[in-house]
C-alpha cells in the first residue's frame, strides 16, 4: 500500500464519518480577503489622483503653448486652422464663439482683442498637442466635428465650447471610452442628447451650421 494511499480506500462512508463531515465548520473571511479589499480601493484612490495630475498637467502644457503660439500674428494663426488643420472659417468662429464676419476682419488685418486672440491661439496650441499626442488624431478637423458617441449629438467641439478641453484628450488619447466621457460631461447625457433622426446639421447660406429636417424618399 501507498503511503499516499488511504487505508480506507474503496469502503463506504459510515454515519460517523458523515457526522464528522458536517461537523467541519466552515471557514469565515479572513485578513487577506480584507487586505485585498483595502488594496483594491487604494489602487482605485491612487488611479483617481493620477487621472487627476495627468489632467492638470495636460491643461498647463497646454496654457504654456497657448502663451508661445499667442506671440504669432493672427492672421498667422488664422492660417494655421485654416490651411494646417483644415478648418472652415464657420468650424473656427465656432470654435472660437465669434461671428464669421468678426473673422474675415481679422484675415484682413483689422483689430482683434486680446482675449480673442488668445482664443485663437489656444485652439491652434490644442491642435498641436493632438497631433503630438501618442494617439494622433488623423485629420483633427473632421473629427473635431464627429459625434462622440452613435447614442448622442455631442460632438468634441460641444466639448471645447463647455471648456471641457479635458474630455477631448482623454478620447483622443484612448484613455476614456465614448461612453465614460458623456457620462462624465453630462451624467444626464443620454435624455439630453439623445440622437433624432428626423433631424440633420448642415452648412446654411451664411456658412453656420444650421438644422434642417432630413429629407426623405418617397
Amino acid at each position: 500500500m501507498s503511503t499516499l494511499e488511504s487505508p480506507f480506500a474503496g469502503q463506504a462512508p459510515t454515519a460517523a464519518d458523515n457526522q464528522v463531515i458536517r461537523d467541519v465548520p466552515v471557514t469565515k473571511p479572513t485578513g487577506f480577503i480584507s487586505r485585498a479589499a483595502a488594496i483594491r480601493d487604494e489602487v482605485g484612490l491612487l488611479d483617481a489622483d493620477a487621472t487627476d495630475i495627468h489632467r492638470q498637467a495636460q491643461l498647463l502644457d497646454l496654457d504654456q503653448r497657448t502663451s508661445l503660439v499667442g506671440l504669432q500674428e493672427p492672421r498667422e494663426l488664422l492660417e494655421a486652422l485654416g490651411t494646417d488643420w483644415g478648418l472652415s472659417w464657420a468650424a473656427v468662429g465656432r470654435l472660437v464663439d465669434v461671428s464669421g464676419t468678426a473673422i474675415r476682419k481679422w484675415r484682413r488685418g483689422d483689430h482683434i482683442t486680446p482675449q480673442n486672440r488668445r482664443r485663437l491661439a489656444r485652439l491652434v496650441a490644442m491642435f498641436e498637442m493632438l497631433k503630438a499626442s501618442k494617439y494622433p488624431v488623423k485629420d483633427p478637423a473632421s473629427w473635431l466635428e464627429m459625434r462622440v458617441s452613435d447614442d448622442a449629438t455631442v460632438t468634441p467641439v460641444d466639448l471645447y465650447a463647455a471648456n471641457r478641453v479635458d474630455l477631448i484628450f482623454e478620447l483622443a488619447g484612448r484613455r476614456k471610452s465614448s461612453h465614460d466621457v458623456m457620462a462624465e460631461f453630462d451624467p444626464e447625457w443620454r435624455t439630453r442628447y439623445a440622437v433624432d433622426d428626423r433631424f440633420v446639421v448642415v452648412d446654411g447660406a451664411d456658412g453656420q451650421k444650421t438644422i434642417v429636417m432630413r429629407r426623405t424618399g418617397k
